[in-house]
């Protein structure tokens, strides 16, 4: 869950920053773009879909883990994450990564859109 969070946030931020940069204009050309809630949610909506799209096959493993998946013959119930992604590409094939993707992309792409929406509203406030 950590590994999956950090490697979350590592993405997001930049990813909002790169898909705000291209579809809208640097901030120094365009400051009130920056400050914009439509236009930082709409990137963030895109880095929310990039997100998943990196963290999916972490997701697959830790949910794999976090339901006691084991090895067959393995009764120590002990999984190590290299061990069990090793073993869902061999025995599944590297498409179970990206299981429920879309799904997740509705939901985390909506999430993540929402917050950088709320965030310069918030700022302005403050």
């Amino acid at each position: 869950t950590v590994m999956k969070q950090g490697l979350n946030q590592t993405v997001r931020f930049p990813a909002q920053q790169f898909i705000m940069t291209t579809l809208f204009g640097s901030a120094t050309t365009h400051p009130e773009r920056k400050k914009s809630p439509l236009f930082n949610g709409i990137a963030g909506f895109g880095a929310g879909l990039f997100s998943v799209v990196v963290t999916q096959p972490v997701d697959v493993v830790k949910t794999r883990m976090q339901q006691g998946w084991t090895l067959p013959g393995d009764s120590s119930r002990r999984f190590l994450t290299p061990k069990c992604a090793a073993h869902i590409a061999k025995t599944e094939g590297l498409r179970t990564f990206y299981q429920g993707s879309i799904p997740r992309m509705a939901r985390v792409g909506a999430n993540v859109a929402l917050t950088f929406t709320i965030f310069p509203i918030v700022r302005q406030l403050f």
